[in-house]
């Protein structure tokens, strides 16, 4: 039987024929009041996964804008990002007061200007995974669903936002590299190779049968 074991380099060789080398990029986006990001996995198809590049980033903000009364403004804003177990969290806050104000007796006092007060908060979440770094990429980005993300944010103010966006690149060979990385040990070939081990098993016994 050993004759019809096919080792497992040389299967995804035979898979891979036809696949180019190269990099393909998704980016999804997300505004308002949209919590989740996603992007979908490396196709093992296209070839053999050697590097990712992802990088997920949350933003808000938050303005209070005045301009006779009330004599001061502030604003706050907060957001909070999770990608691949990874969290990343901000805030900031400020706070204005009118430089110059007057008092009259209808009115009260009045500022004589138009000022804001300004918040943004900013998160980032971004890694570059590789091979060479020994980072088993197919067991944890190979696959037919998606990678999303969340964005939880807070502005106090009604000139305010929420905002994210999710970026990955994967980087793929058209062959596996040499000597085969342990991370590939992981790798599922595709839906056809059980045909093709099949077929190459099949042609072997005929072989043995009539070399009898």
């Amino acid at each position: 039987m050993k004759h019809l074991i096919l080792p497992t380099a040389l299967a995804l060789s035979l898979f891979a024929e036809g696949a180019e080398a190269g990099t393909i990029t998704y980016t999804d986006t997300s505004h308002g009041d949209r919590s989740t990001v996603s992007v979908p996995r490396f196709d093992p198809a296209l070839g053999f996964l050697t590097m990712v590049e992802y990088r997920m980033t949350g933003r808000t903000s938050s303005i209070d804008a005045t301009d006779n009364y009330p004599l001061s403004a502030s604003a706050s804003a907060r957001v909070t990002i999770d990608f691949l177990r990874q969290t990343k969290s901000d805030s900031d806050y400020a706070f204005e007061e009118c430089s110059y104000a007057t008092y009259s007796s209808s009115f009260g006092w009045e500022c004589q200007s138009n000022f804001q007060a300004s918040a943004s908060a900013f998160a980032e979440i971004s890694e570059v995974l590789s091979l060479e770094q020994g980072d088993n990429l197919p067991l944890r980005f190979n696959g037919t669903d998606v990678l999303t993300g969340t964005v939880n944010g807070y502005f106090n103010r009604r000139f305010g936002g929420i905002s994210s966006t999710l970026s990955i690149t994967y980087t793929f060979a058209d062959a596996p590299p040499g000597p085969l990385p342990a991370a590939y040990a992981a790798l599922p070939l595709p839906a056809s190779a059980p045909l093709l081990l099949a077929g190459l098993g099949g042609i072997a016994v005929l072989r043995r049968r009539k070399s009898k």
